[in-house]
């Protein structure tokens, strides 16, 4: 007689899944747009141990929710950087509505042809995307139990649906995705001004918005990156 462990016979409400995103990493993503793209300044939101900001071969500037300040800051990255940003790399606290502001913020200060790249925006299954780190609640029934990307996927979302001026381009690539922002407006005041709106609509968010997510993005594999980032390397000359 066949058997099936609980997790291959049950599948809770609030579960969903993708197949897993296959080829090298995003740290080889990332190399290849430094590459590609040669950007004269470099911003990163979620350094951690600095493998991403390694790769920067440019003006770099950090961003990390470990520094321990004890004052209040406040420095305009085109002034530390001699100019505006050309590439920026998004991966800091792991709720959407942070992941929206750092994307405002950093927006203002990009120019149009700017690309702001952010992580974890495929997250493979519901586990993987749960809100807080210690919600383990579906962790039985995750190919991944030990990864935790959050729910910064309704960040992307929210762009595609308050900012069709943005051209995004979705990777699948591992572990959990990178998602590529173009066609940027600094001066755009949409997103700031319906912030808490847009926190509200996606709150509650289920399954079938992130299948909708999904399907709207149209995900490409590794293969396809090298052409997608030479096609915007070309346009920002």
């Amino acid at each position: 007689m066949e058997t099936r462990t609980a997790n291959e016979t049950f599948r809770p409400p609030d579960w969903w899944e993708i197949p897993s995103h296959e080829g090298p990493d995003y740290y080889e993503a990332l190399r290849r747009l430094h590459a590609m793209l040669r950007p004269a300044t470099y911003f990163e939101i979620g350094s951690e141990t600095g493998g991403s900001l390694i790769l920067a071969g440019c003006a770099s500037l950090a961003v990390d929710q470990a520094f321990r300040l004890n004052c209040n800051v406040a420095h305009d990255p085109r002034k530390l950087l001699g100019g505006p940003v050309e590439l920026a790399f998004l991966d800091g606290m792991h709720n959407y509505e942070y992941l929206l502001r750092d994307f405002i913020n950093t927006e203002r200060v990009c120019r149009p042809e700017s690309v702001i790249v952010l992580h974890d925006c495929l997250p493979t299954d519901a586990h993987v995307a749960r809100r807080e780190g210690g919600d383990q609640h579906l962790r039985a029934f995750s190919a991944h139990p030990e990864w935790w990307a959050g729910d910064v996927w309704k960040t992307a979302a929210i762009l595609r649906r308050a900012r069709p001026d943005l051209a995004m381009h979705a990777f699948g690539v591992p572990p959990t995705g990178l998602v590529l922002v173009t066609g940027l407006n600094p001066a755009s005041y949409v997103l700031a001004r319906d912030y808490d709106a847009h926190v509200a609509a996606f709150a509650s968010s289920g399954p079938e918005v992130f299948r909708e997510h999904v399907a709207a993005l149209r995900p490409l594999g590794f293969a396809e990156f090298d052409a997608v980032v030479e096609g915007l390397a070309r346009r920002a000359q």
